[in-house]
């Protein structure tokens, strides 16, 4: 899979979201739809990801946790900046 473009129109998520183990997928955008969601992201070993853009953490506030693990190309993960509060984070194994 090299894009998630077909979840463009999701805007709510109940439970978690896993995104892992797509070797081609360079970045979340298809995300950026998404405003209800409330629980887990974890992101893992995806190694062409280079950007976490689609998931939008000034739509997103409410996160509880992120786990982003083992994405060898990441370079940013500029785009949960607007996330104010978090229960749990863990990023390990990544290139930046």
């Amino acid at each position: 899979m090299t894009n998630i473009n077909g979840l463009k129109n999701l805007t709510t998520v109940k439970n978690d979201i896993t995104i892992e183990y797509n070797s081609k997928l360079e970045s979340l955008k298809g995300l950026e739809s998404l405003t209800d969601f409330n629980e887990t992201i974890s992101v893992l070993y995806n190694p062409t990801l280079k950007s976490l853009e689609g998931i939008n953490g000034q739509k997103n506030p409410d996160i509880r946790t992120i786990i982003i693990s083992d994405n060898n190309a990441l370079e940013s993960i500029e785009s949960l900046r607007g996330i104010k509060e978090l229960d749990n984070i863990a990023l390990f194994n990544n290139k930046s």
